[in-house]
């Protein structure tokens, strides 16, 4: 037997059976959603909201957290295997070993970041809004342009793990000096410039670096006017010095000090091998007729509070054809730009 029901007007229904009384509020009525409900509608939602943002929130962060953690453990690692990759004496095993060692970290980046290392122009387009709102001028955007361009070139070239050396050196203190690009160049004015990217393996953030001294001497073969037309025998022949040998048409010293060097890459773009710093040398452009180069440079780090000054010596190296500058003048001052 089903209890008898009354209304009184407002949405509230009683029940009576047996001297029982029961008020039971229908949520369907219109009167009970106008009159009682609608002034929590709102706060209902909010807190709604609230819980539901939050909880995305705190998910999107611990995913966050996740990658990154799992990107720290990746870098640790390539920098372990670049340590012993650096120091292997033979140019060919360094580079066999280091190239190898890239490509397994690609492939962990790609696992870590859901199959992204493509570059992403997210800083560049930053630094362009920058530029209009005025909170950067014009010198100060082009040497963040420049920053992020080398860093974008080098980015790409670890990754794809297939460069050659030009010049490479062992240096000190678990470090080494990899020219990997050698190009000539006419600067903003229209001057020639011998640019040389680099690779300086064996820094992190807190490895503290100074630059020393830079000299740079280009070298002819001597002209073969007066000499016989044939040849003396061997064991006839009066010896060459060297210097009759090669005669050094130019010499230009100066800074060490790279003209855009990025300390840490890492903190432009996260997914950036570690261990490494990146530059760019700015030389004086290659004599046409100059057939032998080189060059000399300094460098100090500091690791664990102990100095290891390095200097290193690239001698008679032969100029490559793509080195080679038409233009014989003299090497440019410009402000150097450097990325912490």
């Amino acid at each position: 037997m089903h209890p008898k029901r009354s209304s009184d007007g407002f949405g509230v229904h009683r029940a009576r059976s047996a001297g029982l009384s029961v008020t039971v509020a229908s949520p369907f009525n219109r009167v009970y959603h106008t009159r009682v409900m609608r002034p929590y509608l709102k706060d209902i939602l909010l807190v709604a909201l609230m819980i539901g943002t939050g909880f995305l929130a705190r998910s999107q962060w611990m995913a966050l957290e996740e990658r990154t953690d799992r990107l720290s453990k990746t870098q640790i690692e390539f920098a372990q295997r670049a340590q012993e990759a650096i120091n292997t004496p033979e140019q060919s095993g360094y580079l066999g070993r280091i190239q190898s060692f890239l490509q397994v970290y690609k492939q962990d980046v790609i696992k870590s970041h859901g199959g992204r290392v493509e570059w992403s122009d997210e800083m560049q387009n930053k630094v362009v809004r920058q530029l209009e709102n005025g909170v950067i001028d014009e010198t100060q955007y082009e040497q963040k342009t420049q920053v992020l361009s080398l860093v974008k070139s080098a980015y790409a070239t670890l990754l794809d793990a297939r460069w050659r050396s030009q010049l490479t050196h062992l240096g000190k203190g678990d470090t080494r000096l990899d020219i990997y690009r050698i190009q000539h160049r006419n600067d903003s004015a229209g001057q020639a410039v011998l640019e040389a990217d680099f690779f300086l393996w064996g820094i992190e953030p807190e490895t503290q670096i100074t630059w020393g001294q830079r000299a740079t001497r280009y070298w002819q073969e001597p002209a073969s006017a007066g000499q016989p037309d044939t040849p003396l025998p061997q064991d006839q022949a009066p010896p060459k010095s060297a210097s009759e040998a090669q005669v050094v048409m130019t010499r230009n010293e100066g800074s060490a000090r790279p003209a855009v060097f990025v300390h840490a890459p890492t903190r432009v773009v996260s997914r950036f091998p570690s261990y490494v710093a990146i530059g760019t040398l700015r030389l004086p452009p290659i004599p046409e007729s100059a057939t032998l180069m080189d060059i000399e440079l300094a460098y100090t780090v500091r690791k664990s509070e102990t100095d290891h000054e390095t200097r290193l010596n690239w001698n008679r190296v032969p100029i490559a054809t793509a080195w080679r500058s038409s233009d014989e003048a003299p090497a440019i001052e410009e402000e150097n730009t450097t990325a912490e």
